[in-house]
């Protein structure tokens, strides 16, 4: 059973790392702009490869998984306030 945890783990990390790659490319392509689908996507992809660390753990990429979820989330965060004040009113 722990093979196939790790292979599982193994899983997450490789769709959380090419998720954001892909995410990055499309970013510096001008194909995707800075908004709460980035910040959502971006969000996904580091919780996938922060779980596949609970298995394989690596204390650098711990640390870098644990800055880019509080950061996707200050992302969501901001995007939602910004929608809400530009929100027409009824």
């Amino acid at each position: 059973m722990p093979d196939s945890l790790s292979l599982i783990a193994d899983i997450l990390g490789a769709l959380g790392a090419s998720i954001l790659i892909v995410c990055y490319i499309l970013l510096t392509f001008e194909r995707l702009r800075v908004n709460l689908t980035y910040h959502l996507i971006n969000l996904a992809a580091a919780i996938a490869l922060f779980l596949s660390l609970l298995v394989n753990f690596n204390l650098g990429s711990f640390i870098i998984e644990c800055f880019w979820i509080v950061t996707s989330s200050v992302g969501i965060v901001r995007e939602i306030r910004k929608k809400r004040r530009t929100a027409p009113k009824a």
